[in-house]
């Protein structure tokens, strides 16, 4: 999650996760406050709408003509 979350900023999302709902479910999640099963089950729930944030900010970034790593 930590590196979808940093490909994410580098594609200019960091208004997206600041946002609703984004900002909250991170937040609760973040693994400072504790870890357990049910945060890692989470956790793990986050990945694939991570990813396809992701990948939509990617699209929209070549559609714009910037190069992607």
């Amino acid at each position: 999650m930590d590196s979808l979350i940093r490909e994410i900023m580098k594609l200019g999302g960091e208004g997206v996760l600041d946002g609703s709902p984004w900002r909250e479910q991170i937040w609760d999640l973040w693994p400072r406050w504790g870890r357990s099963e049910a945060k890692d089950s989470e956790i793990a729930a986050l990945v694939e709408p991570l990813t396809q944030l992701r990948d939509k900010l990617r699209a929209e970034a070549r559609e714009r003509g910037r190069e992607i790593e």
